[in-house]
């Protein structure tokens, strides 16, 4: 049957959701993992993506001119920008898909500990911190004992040993012996990433008729405006941006309701 093609380009009109409370889910392998963590915001911005729409036209005699079917496709995606209210860095980091754990190291000693060396000015790394200084002696391949600040320099809290001497420099390995103190601390994995894969469902009221409503984004590409200080214990408000992914099997990537 011949036909001719219509196409027509849209734009939905941005909508703010203001003061919602956000529970935002990491994803891993396109799935939520764990609970949820609950956050609040000063403002949601919903930005929907272009639409391209196409007519099918009838060429026939008997109706020519006729709409025949309707396509809508998405050209570009819908995104979403948070202005968050304030909550601790351990609370974004929780929500965004770090580990938090939290470690103890018990207090001791070790003796001829082997290290490797790499030459004059080079830092070497021990593998514990917070070093009893007046405990510690760095003993070279022939038994020769060094002696800090004409052969190497201590950071005792780091638990790192800087060589400073030619003689030193020339050792490839030595034994280290010393005492440590133990410490409690929190270690947070977060990895390399820029940009973090959540699911976000929210509670909120929108700007624009103040009706109150509820929408989920089932997959989001959300990545911070800034960089964020997810060890502080302080209370930070970041600005995060991203892009609403359309998941397999859903009709769309974002669901809203309105009620009330």
């Amino acid at each position: 049957m011949p036909t001719n093609q219509v196409k027509t380009h849209h734009k939905p009109d941005a909508f703010i959701i203001q003061a919602a409370d956000v529970f935002i889910t990491p994803i891993k392998d396109g799935k939520p993992i764990g609970a949820a963590t609950k956050l609040n915001t000063q403002q949601v911005q919903i930005e929907p993506g272009a639409v391209e729409q196409t007519q099918i036209i009838s060429t026939m005699k008997h109706n020519y001119g006729s709409t025949l079917k309707t396509i809508s496709q998405k050209t570009e995606a819908d995104k979403v920008t948070i202005q968050f209210n304030y909550a601790t860095g351990r609370d974004f980091a929780m929500a965004l898909g770090s580990e938090i754990h939290d470690k103890t190291v018990e207090a001791g000693s070790v003796v001829d500990e082997s290290i490797e060396l790499h030459g004059l000015d080079g830092y070497i790394s021990l593998p514990h911190r917070k070093i009893k200084a007046d405990t510690f002696e760095l003993k070279g391949a022939a038994e020769a004992t060094y002696v800090e600040g004409e052969d190497f320099t201590i950071d005792a809290t780091a638990g790192m040993i800087k060589v400073i001497s030619e003689k030193l420099a020339k050792e490839t390995e030595a034994k280290a012996s010393y005492e440590y103190e133990g410490i409690t601390f929190q270690r947070l994995h977060i990895g390399e990433k820029q940009n973090f894969k959540v699911q976000i469902r929210f509670e909120g009221l929108n700007a624009s008729n103040d009706k109150d409503v509820s929408g989920i984004m089932h997959e989001v590409d959300l990545a911070p405006s800034t960089s964020l200080n997810l060890h502080s214990d302080e209370p930070i408000a970041p600005e995060m941006t991203g892009t609403i992914v359309q998941p397999e099997g859903k009709e769309s990537g974002f669901e809203f309701d309105t009620y009330n």
